[in-house]
């Protein structure tokens, strides 16, 4: 029973995230070119007694005359995987210029389509599982 109730909540965690991210997508219509601006270094933390660090780009690009900096969800253990200068296709919501995607990105697309696709295994499991 453990399996289906795990497997329920992990589809529905997935779905949601998958919501979010293509109604996202779908208001931001405008596409401009723009920049990677600066790579940021995120507080770092600990994870098995070991210190880490979390590196996430901040893009610049225009919008309506207006320059807009922004931060997207993208993070690596390394800065050299981000280098500032950078050009990125970006796609913005006219009405919120603030709001925008990286194109070619990995995004939360990738981790909203994995948690739906666990929670669908362990449905099975449970009910494949004698």
């Amino acid at each position: 029973m453990a399996y289906a109730i795990i497997g329920i909540i992990v589809l529905l965690i997935g779905a949601y995230i998958l919501m979010v991210e293509i109604s996202r997508r779908i208001r931001c219509t405008k596409q401009v070119k723009g920049k990677i601006c600066a790579v940021v270094q995120q507080n770092d933390f600990e994870f098995r007694n070991s210190r880490a660090k979390v590196y996430h780009p901040v893009y610049e690009f225009e919008a309506d005359g207006r320059i807009i900096k922004g931060h997207y969800k993208q993070y690596n253990k390394s800065d050299a995987w981000f280098q500032v200068g950078a050009e990125a296709k970006i796609r913005y919501n006219p009405d919120k210029p603030d709001e925008f995607v990286v194109v070619d990105a990995v995004s939360e697309l990738v981790t909203g389509t994995f948690c739906a696709l666990a929670g669908i295994v362990l449905i099975i499991i449970y009910y494949v599982r004698p």
